[in-house]
C-alpha cells in the first residue's frame, strides 16, 4: 500500500499541471472548416466569427477563417501542404507567426496583449476558472458579461474560449455576446443545408439560386450523391 502513495500522488501533481489538455483543434475538425471555406460566397460563421491567433510575442491577433485562408494561400502554400496543416498549426500554437512581418499583419485586424488578471485565472484553472465571473451559462451557450469589461478583457475571455473550442457569436440586435461550441454550430451548419440539398438535381429548376459549390462541400462531409 505505501508503495502506491507516490504514484498516486504523482499522477494527481501530474494532472494539475496539465489545466489546458481539452484545450486545442483536431485535424477532423479543422478538415471540415478547410471543405467549407471553400464555398463562394462563406456562410456567414466564417465571414465574421472572430478568430484567435498566438504571436511569437504573445500577443494575440484577431482575423477570421476567411482571411487565414488568404493568407495560407499568399504566403505559406511552400512550407504547408494544405489548409488543413496550416490552421492545424497556427490555431494550435505550434507554429506562432510574427507581428514583426509586415506581409503578415494586415491579415489581422486586431493584435493585443492577454489581460493578466484573466491570463493568470485561466493558467490556475483553465477554462472552467473564466466561467463564473465572466460569463453566464444559457442552454448550449455562454452569455458574456460585457458591461464592465474593457475591449481588451473581451478579446481575452473570447481568446481562451476559442482555444477550447469556442467560438464567439455578437449580436447586434441583442447587443450581446455569447459562446457556442464550434462543433455544435458545425453539426446544424451541416443538417440544415443537407436537408435542403437531399432532394435536389443539378440542372433541375428547383436548384436555381442555390450555390452548388456549397452542396457538393456538403455533400462531401454527410455522404450524399448529388446527381444530374
Amino acid at each position: 500500500m505505501n508503495k502506491l502513495i507516490p504514484f498516486v500522488i504523482t499522477l494527481l501533481l501530474s494532472a494539475c499541471s496539465r489545466p489546458n489538455k481539452d484545450a486545442g483543434y483536431d485535424l477532423k475538425t479543422l478538415e471540415r472548416i478547410s471543405k467549407l471555406s471553400t464555398i463562394e460566397p462563406p456562410p456567414p460563421i466564417f465571414s465574421f466569427t472572430p478568430v484567435f491567433v498566438l504571436f511569437r510575442n504573445d500577443s494575440v491577433g484577431v482575423t477570421t477563417f476567411p482571411m487565414l485562408k488568404q493568407l495560407y494561400s499568399t504566403l505559406y502554400t511552400q512550407k504547408y501542404k494544405n489548409l488543413t496543416d496550416f490552421l492545424f498549426e497556427t490555431l494550435n500554437q505550434k507554429s506562432k507567426l510574427s507581428t514583426n512581418d509586415l506581409a503578415v499583419r494586415p491579415y489581422f485586424e486586431q493584435v493585443f496583449k492577454v489581460d493578466a488578471a484573466i491570463a493568470s485565472i485561466y493558467k490556475k484553472e483553465s477554462i472552467n476558472g473564466l466561467i463564473k465571473p465572466y460569463v453566464v451559462p444559457d442552454k448550449d451557450r455562454y452569455i458574456l458579461k460585457k458591461e464592465r469589461l474593457s475591449l481588451n478583457e473581451i478579446n481575452s475571455v473570447s481568446f481562451y474560449f476559442f482555444i477550447h473550442q469556442f467560438i464567439r457569436q455578437d449580436d447586434d440586435y441583442n447587443a450581446s455576446i455569447h459562446f457556442k461550441k464550434l462543433s455544435s454550430v458545425l453539426g446544424t451548419l451541416g443538417k440544415a443545408k443537407t436537408e435542403k440539398a437531399a432532394n435536389i438535381r443539378i440542372g433541375d429548376s428547383r436548384a436555381e439560386g442555390i450555390n452548388m459549390s456549397f452542396l457538393f462541400a456538403i455533400g462531401q462531409q454527410s455522404g450524399l450523391k448529388i446527381t444530374y
